[in-house]
């Protein structure tokens, strides 16, 4: 068995562009062909970059998964015939599976505090000067 990470594009109007249901239906598509289910999140709805049979819009599902590579071919068929989906991308993964998506971000949160020093002006790193202290392009220093 084999590692593998799946990218579906999902009709919007397939139970009203939902995740959950989305997410069960391609579950157990892994499960019914022989795999293993190790991770399942969304990437939201999305614009798709040109139109497929006359969608502009597509729910972005992420997967990883353990199968065979026989029973991969029954997948991607299955999911072909599957009028819920769009388009499938399946590639071998490597890594350690864990999605994180869809955190939604607040403006503003993720704003460092600006370190303050002695001077209250912020140092350049030595052997660097501040951009503002730059001599002008196509001079020289004399």
């Amino acid at each position: 068995m084999n590692q593998y990470e799946m990218i579906n594009i999902i009709d919007v109007n397939w139970e009203e562009g939902e995740s959950a249901p989305a997410q069960k239906m391609i579950s157990e598509e892994v499960v019914k062909t022989g795999g293993t289910l190790e991770d399942i999140g969304s990437m939201g709805r999305r614009k798709l970059a040109y139109p497929i049979d006359k969608k502009t819009e597509g729910l972005y599902l992420l997967s990883h998964f353990l199968h065979s590579p026989e029973g991969l071919v029954l997948l991607r068929d299955n999911l072909k015939l599957n009028p819920a989906v769009v388009r499938t991308l399946v590639l071998r993964y490597r890594g350690q599976p864990g999605i994180a998506l869809e955190e939604e971000e607040v403006p503003g949160d993720n704003e460092p505090a600006s370190p303050e020093t002695d001077a209250g002006e912020e140092s350049a790193p030595a052997g660097e000067q501040p951009e503002d202290e730059l001599p002008p392009v196509g001079k020289t220093e004399e």
